[in-house]
């Protein structure tokens, strides 16, 4: 149906508007994406710009692949903020000047998340190191869900070949790393 009305929008040449709670509906037919909240408008974009970089958490929340790690701004100059979070310090790209000391998400997508095993990389800077606590197998793509010494639950979003060449499994230890370019801060 989603491929019949898309050809029908395009031969027709007229604008549709179609309502769906089906995120993935929405992101695979339109060239705009209106997320609402109680009737309120969140965030207004192109389907990719909202996934990577939703406006404000509840966005973030609702995309799904995102994690929201709490923390305060601890630091902020030219062009890079730092959030102090209760499992360590993550960099993050930020266009504008935030206030030390505001409370904020780091936001970082599941999929942008790199997987290594933890062999002696314990006390190692940059990223961190977690527990699988859970997998979730979805056709080629799996998601890993890792305990984070001192910290949250992070997912993590791979194809199924990306896993299995780790040989992962419930119980092994992972040291996650990723680019301060890909994730971002939202302030609460």
């Amino acid at each position: 149906m989603q491929t019949e009305l898309t050809r029908l929008q395009k031969e027709l040449g007229i604008t549709f508007v179609y309502v769906t709670h089906a995120q993935s509906e929405a992101f695979a037919m339109a060239n705009r994406v209106v997320i609402m909240n109680h009737g309120e408008i969140q965030q207004i974009g192109h389907p990719r710009e909202i996934y990577r970089a939703p406006a404000n958490a509840f966005v973030a929340e609702f995309i799904g692949m995102n994690n929201l790690i709490a923390g305060v701004i601890d630091n902020c100059d030219a062009g890079w903020a730092e959030i102090s979070t209760g499992f360590g310090k993550f960099r993050a790209a930020s266009a504008e000047r935030l206030p030390l000391g505001a409370p904020a998400h780091y936001v970082l997508a599941a999929d942008r998340v790199s997987l290594a095993p933890a062999n002696g990389h314990d006390g190692e800077p940059g990223g961190c190191i977690g527990t699988i606590v859970g997998e979730e197998f979805v056709g080629s793509v799996i998601t890993l869900f890792v305990e984070v010494d001192g910290g949250p639950e992070i997912k993590i979003q791979k194809q199924q070949r990306d896993i299995e060449s780790l040989g992962s499994k419930p119980g092994q230890r992972l040291r996650l790393t990723w680019r301060p370019e890909d994730a971002y801060l939202l302030i609460n």
